[in-house]
């Protein structure tokens, strides 16, 4: 509502102090706050969705370890995740991305129908592979991997929930260290239009002297230009802060693979056999490169022989490191698998807060080129006008 009143009040002072001028400068700023008002929403519901598949994990490992069955504790993760009930549409708006991929179904809503498949003698990853989102897709290679290599699922899900905690608790960091940087963009992306309502309640008749004229509607049409680009720039410049990039995403998607290797390992499976299993389930770049690094394996080869981007062959270099380790001087992965999934997770949380903590330095670019000129355009320079007018009369 508080977008909408805001568009409302824009759009009827601006057409009544310039005419078109001020139609054009409110349609375009009404657009891009109802643009960053429905990413807003996409973007509550996609924390809703995270907090809910972080529920759903932590219940379910603990239905398991209590004794229960899968279907039982696919059941017990759906109740977990409609915990939270839903919050009313007007969220405060959090700069969200400008590219939005798809919002995944409701975590409870996945869980069940995994659990009526699983219940009539179904496969519960086939529900889920495909569903966007990163609990989704994990839970739906967990419960793949497990059921083609007859692993316990207990110990896995254990892991997932711990991650998924963790990835909680980062979140958290990120939004506090995000608190001050959006607190101050929001002020200074409203201070053209409280500039403007200033400069219209000091002299009404004066203003709409100023904004007709040729004068007056440049600047209202370029402060609004100024503004639009200001709060998107500013908008993709937290997204970036709380999107996982490419390698990030390959890193979670490395670390749980790790994950589902050292279970592999402590149940006695190959870890040539694991490792295409792993690769045949998990989707993009990971999988793809696990299932090279296992051909590569079973061929005597050592490793993929495959070349990387910067930075993305570290986890591939890691395992395979671990793995001819393994297999050369019969050394337990199962630890060191261990380790690097949770050296991945570290090295992605410290990229996020790190992130985080760049969007004060970067949003002045912005400020001080998109925000402040507007309100020097919308508030100082009719100002100035009026005064020397003023003078001269």
């Amino acid at each position: 509502m508080r977008g909408g009143a805001a568009g409302l009040v824009v759009a009827s002072g601006a057409s009544w102090l310039a005419g078109w001028a001020g139609v054009f400068a409110a349609v375009l700023v009404g657009a891009v706050l109802g643009y960053l008002r429905r990413s807003a929403r996409r973007d509550a519901a996609r924390r809703r969705a995270s907090a809910g598949w972080q529920r759903s994990f932590v219940r379910m490992a603990g239905s398991l370890e209590s004794g229960a069955d899968l279907v039982s504790a696919l059941r017990s993760g759906a109740g977990a995740a409609r915990l939270e009930p839903p919050r009313p549409a007007a969220v405060s708006p959090r700069f969200g991305s400008l590219r939005r991929g798809p919002v995944s179904a409701l975590p409870e809503d996945l869980l069940n129908r995994a659990a009526a498949f699983a219940a009539l003698g179904g496969d519960p990853s086939q529900t889920l592979a495909g569903e966007p989102g990163r609990g989704a897709e994990h839970l739906a290679v967990a419960l793949a991997t497990s059921d083609g290599l007859g692993l316990a699922i207990r110990p896995v899900l254990a892991t997932l929930a711990k991650a998924e905690v963790d990835h909680a608790n980062v979140g958290r960091e990120v939004d506090l260290a995000l608190s001050t940087a959006r607190a101050t963009i929001r002020l200074l992306a409203a201070l053209p239009m409280i500039g403007l309502a200033l400069t219209v309640l000091v002299d009404p008749p004066a203003a709409v002297r100023v904004f007709s004229g040729p004068g007056g509607r440049f600047c209202l049409v370029a402060g609004a230009v100024v503004e639009a680009v200001g709060l998107l720039w500013t908008q993709r410049i937290a997204d970036r802060a709380v999107s996982a990039g490419h390698l990030e995403r390959s890193d979670l998607d490395f670390a749980l693979a790790a994950d589902l290797l050292a279970a592999s390992s402590a149940a006695g499976v190959s870890l040539v056999v694991a490792a295409r299993v792993v690769g045949s389930n998990l989707r993009g770049p990971a999988g793809d490169r696990l299932a090279g690094l296992a051909a590569g394996l079973f061929l005597g080869l050592g490793g993929t022989g495959a070349t990387y981007r910067d930075g993305e062959g570290d986890a591939v270099a890691g395992l395979e490191t671990i793995v001819a380790a393994s297999d050369r001087e019969g050394i337990p992965p199962g630890p060191a698998l261990r380790s690097l999934s949770r050296q991945l997770r570290a090295e992605v949380a410290a990229a996020q807060r790190d992130r985080a903590h760049r969007v004060g330095v970067a949003s002045v670019a912005p400020l001080g080129l998109c925000f402040l000129p507007a309100f020097v355009l919308v508030s100082v320079v009719p100002v100035l006008a009026l005064a020397f007018g003023q003078l001269g009369s």
